[in-house]
């Protein structure tokens, strides 16, 4: 699930904080849920669109981001953040959640 991360200076710890607790959950939300799960939701129900979205966020995590490794928490994630954007309707909000459980998953791996 989460990579272990070796930090060999406080740069490099600051360094991923900021990519993955700052800037990629807006890329990625912005990604999933704003234009991939916005496009379904112009030709399928809101169900289904959810679950399309957090099967491309589950896939592109297997194929870029840990290739090859598939974790069930991806899937769930990304169905959660799906609906927690149909009901905040707020990139913002989906971005921080996801900036937070990241963030939650870089100090787990540094203990």
């Amino acid at each position: 699930m989460a990579a272990l991360y070796l930090f060999s200076s406080s740069e490099e710890i600051i360094s991923v904080l900021i990519n993955r607790v700052l800037y990629s959950p807006f890329v990625e939300e912005g990604v999933y849920r704003v234009i991939a799960m916005g496009a379904f939701l112009r030709v399928i129900n809101k169900h289904a669109a959810v679950m399309f979205s957090a099967l491309l966020f589950a896939a592109l995590h297997f194929a870029v981001y840990e290739p090859g490794v598939f974790y069930p928490m991806h899937l769930a994630a990304g169905i959660i953040m799906g609906y927690v954007f149909l009901w905040g309707k707020s990139l913002g909000l989906n971005a921080a959640i996801h900036g937070l459980g990241n963030c939650v998953l870089i100090l787990l791996s540094l203990l």
